[in-house]
């Protein structure tokens, strides 16, 4: 088969890409996921200010919600950037 060749070579150039790229975007996805964490503690810390002033249980309720919508979000957001550079090696591996 004439392509095959071809099709071994494209693979072996993607996978070496993915290899040489892997560090930058491991870099990356660490300096996000710290930043995702830090705007995460700093609405935490406003949602639990809200929470200490409320004067109604409502308000109360409503601060926790939003305690708890803050690290459901952004707890998933940090999980999908981590998960990125494990993606990408795994795909090097498997196209080598």
């Amino acid at each position: 088969m004439p392509g095959g060749a071809d099709t071994d070579t494209l693979k072996n150039a993607l996978g070496t890409l993915l290899d040489s790229i892997t560090p930058f975007i491991s870099l990356i996805a660490g300096y996000a996921v710290a930043v995702f964490a830090i705007i995460a503690i700093v609405m935490t810390f406003a949602a639990t200010a809200s929470l200490k002033t409320a004067k109604t249980q409502t308000a109360k309720k409503e601060a926790k919600s939003r305690i708890v919508s803050v690290w459901l979000s952004f707890g998933f957001i940090m999980l999908f950037v981590i998960l990125i550079p494990v993606i990408l090696k795994v795909a090097a591996v498997f196209l080598k």
